[in-house]
């Protein structure tokens, strides 16, 4: 039996990673004549998403030196495209497995979320 990481449901093999998909959550804007403007993007138009990165496989970013090269750690929230990998709903939450080509950016602020 393999151990599990943080009681994490899954496990990152090869080259992939398992992320925890965020939601947007940026307040609502009034106009002047008090009418709220939504600010959320919907989903069907979004091209890219944020996750957290939960768990790394033991290939990722082999090609260049690893995830320390490549400056991606565990918890380190990420930008992907929002068809990259493969969606897992598993208790209540959205798991993403991705590869780690699918990684378009770090985020290192957390006032871009």
């Amino acid at each position: 039996m393999t151990e599990k990481k943080n009681n994490l449901p899954l496990k990152a093999v090869g080259y992939h990673l398992i992320l925890l998909v965020l939601e947007e959550d940026k307040p609502e804007e009034k106009s002047n004549g008090g009418i709220i403007i939504s600010t959320k993007q919907p989903k069907d138009i979004r091209i890219s998403e944020i996750g957290v990165v939960l768990d790394i496989g033991s290939t990722a970013f082999s090609e260049i030196g690893g995830p320390e090269a490549a400056g991606v750690f565990s918890e380190d929230k990420v930008i992907f495209s929002k068809h990259a990998g493969v969606i897992r709903h598993i208790n209540g939450q959205d798991y993403r497995i991705i590869n780690d080509t699918d990684v378009l950016a770090v985020i290192k602020e957390d006032e871009l979320c």
